[in-house]
């Protein structure tokens, strides 16, 4: 009994140093839990974040190729407006102007 009470003493007067040494180890092994987790939480809110970044852009680029279609469209109509009033004689080129600013 002397033997145990010994070492119980002993074990319960360890200097504080011992006893705050386990107790960071066992901070330390929870805390690289932690940081694990919030590193693969982090990964996980970035890629998030790059996904939604990508959609956006995709999302974007559909309206740019839209646009440059409509602008094809158009280029095409004026282009093909520029090669008849060039076919027109001066007073016809004059009616048709009278007539498209009347519309106007």
């Amino acid at each position: 009994m002397s033997g145990e009470s010994k070492a119980g003493f002993a074990n319960f007067f360890k200097p504080p140093l011992s006893r705050t040494s386990e107790f960071s180890s066992s901070q330390d092994a929870l805390s690289n839990v932690d940081k694990k987790d919030l590193l693969k939480d982090g990964y996980r809110k970035s890629n998030q974040s790059l996904v939604l970044k990508v959609h956006r852009l995709e999302a974007e680029l559909r309206r740019s190729h839209k646009i440059i279609e409509e602008l094809r469209t158009e280029n095409a109509l004026l282009r093909k407006k520029i090669c008849d009033t060039e076919l027109l004689d001066s007073n016809e080129r004059i009616e048709a102007l009278v007539e498209e600013r009347i519309k106007v």
